[in-house]
């Protein structure tokens, strides 16, 4: 499922990363670490290069054991490890500050001195959950809902996995993005008395829009202002001609705007591919869990 993460970079000793120059996250000790992870989801991941050198020879995550990953990276003559839920995507990319989706080696250039920290990210687990593959046997998913699909076939996804998401669009729908963080459907717009995006759209309009936060949605300009140029492609601005849905097909975003992969981006995807409906969400311990997935 999707992951929302707080990512906070070292300073970069390297000429591709752009990134801050302090690290204010602070690694708690291994009791609260171990109460993090299990009960709350939270991850902590620090690396410090022992020697000084270039980091090459990085590998992709795989999986070692059930629901746990593992990736391989060197710098200089040393091999490092990272495990992580087999529902991360690339920690080692994301700790970097690239893309985790995109697929293809790590760029070079990336450099360490001897004590400098290579990772340091807090990753808030996405939510467990059970899902009911029962509902839409009966009815059609409607917009609004939150929709558990398969990513087999979908171009520009992680494959053979499982995403969630907010369906927001259905077959035939123009879909624009306002510059105001707004859907507009069909011309309609939409906002916090439309069912189910109470929570989407309930922020405060003078809030910057902000990670694991519901903020709206943001277009590629109003990402842009923000930090986050390109994360939504295929939806400009609000002047620019509507994405049209196609027949069969369901557009869906996530609702953390300013850090999820989602229908901006890829576009839309066969309605046959949704297996359910989010129901009952039993990990982790959050003020999410229970019934009623919003």
């Amino acid at each position: 499922m999707e992951e929302i993460q707080e990512r906070h970079f070292r300073a970069a000793t390297n000429p591709i990363a752009q990134v801050p120059a302090t690290n204010p996250i602070v690694t708690p000790g291994a009791f609260e670490r171990f109460i993090d992870k299990w009960w709350s989801g939270i991850s902590y991941f620090r690396i410090v290069a022992k020697e000084e050198g270039d980091l090459i020879q990085a590998s992709e995550p795989r999986l070692v054991f059930p629901f746990v990953k593992m990736q391989t990276f060197r710098v200089g003559r040393l091999q490092y490890r990272i495990y992580a839920s087999s529902s991360f995507e690339n920690v080692l990319k994301r700790g970097l500050g690239l893309d985790p989706h995109q697929r293809g080696p790590i760029p070079e250039g990336f450099h360490f001195r001897a004590g400098e920290e290579i990772i340091k990210l807090k990753v808030i687990s996405g939510d467990h959950l059970f899902v009911n593959r029962v509902i839409y046997n009966f009815r059609p998913p409607r917009r609004g809902e939150i929709v558990v699909f398969t990513s087999t076939g979908i171009p520009g996804i992680i494959q053979d996995t499982h995403y969630i998401k907010r369906l927001v669009a259905i077959g035939g729908d123009r879909v624009r993005i306002g510059n105001d963080r707004h859907l507009i459907v069909n011309d309609d717009r939409l906002d916090a008395s439309s069912p189910g995006f109470e929570n989407v759209y309930g922020f405060k309009p003078t809030d910057p829009p902000r990670d694991s936060r519901y903020s709206g949605h943001v277009n590629n300009l109003t990402a842009a202002r923000f930090g986050k140029p390109g994360i939504a492609p295929r939806f400009p601005d609000e002047n620019a001609e509507p994405f049209r849905v196609r027949p069969g097909y369901c557009l869906a975003l996530g609702d953390n705007t300013m850090n999820s992969h989602d229908g901006r981006a890829w576009g839309d995807f066969p309605q046959e591919k949704i297996i359910g409906r989010a129901s009952f969400v039993f990990w982790p311990i959050t003020d999410r869990f229970g019934w009623g997935y919003r």
